[in-house]
């Protein structure tokens, strides 16, 4: 009966219908909504929705898009670790998307300035200065059977035996860097990255 008067004298105004967003567990495989996600992770919705951008949803339910909770959470926790773990989780390719663009910048940042201050050579300049090594040693060594000719006189089989042990380590030195150059560059920088 109270109902009645209620309802006559107005104190129990009818509830108002409002669109109520779902928070509650939704089975595993069908996904949860962003609301699910805002509420559970703390976040307001807006945050949740910008953080989602680039997160694949599972389908959709009743108009709104749903989300694999495992996979949506590695877009809305930022994660711990320090910068020494950093390398490595990148090398084991756990980097957060939104981290690898600054990683690389700062790698290539780091870079141009070993570079700048000669730490860092292009393969194509070690080889040049190589190979200009290699003439001025390859002249100097021809160079000795003369200068000791000079000094002492040689016999035939002296100077022969000398030419030949000359020519021996002309070829050595060549050889040596030619296959280095055809088997093995220089290290890329990457793999200082590995260490």
């Amino acid at each position: 009966m109270t109902d009645e008067f209620d309802d006559i004298l107005g104190n129990d105004p009818a509830p108002k219908k409002t669109k109520e967003r779902s928070t509650e567990v939704a089975p595993a495989d069908k996904g949860v909504t962003i609301d699910w996600l805002a509420a559970n992770f703390h976040l307001p919705r807006s945050e949740v929705v910008q953080k989602l951008r680039n997160c694949p949803c599972v389908g959709r339910r009743t108009g709104f898009e749903l989300y694999e909770v495992r996979k949506a959470a590695a877009y809305l926790v930022d994660p711990e670790f320090t910068p020494e773990q950093f390398p490595q989780m990148f090398k084991n390719g756990k980097i957060p998307f939104k981290y690898q663009e600054g990683f690389w910048n700062a790698k290539i940042k780091e870079m141009k300035f070993r570079v700048l201050a000669g730490e860092l050579w292009p393969t194509e300049s070690v080889m040049e200065v190589l190979a200009d090594t290699f003439q001025l040693m390859s002249g100097k060594i021809k160079l000795w059977v003369d200068d000791l000719e000079e000094i002492n006189e040689l016999s035939e089989k002296q100077r022969k035996s000398l030419l030949e042990a000359v020519d021996d380590l002309t070829e050595d030195i060549r050889k040596g860097l030619v296959e280095k150059t055809e088997n093995k560059f220089t290290e890329s920088y990457v793999a200082e990255m590995d260490e």
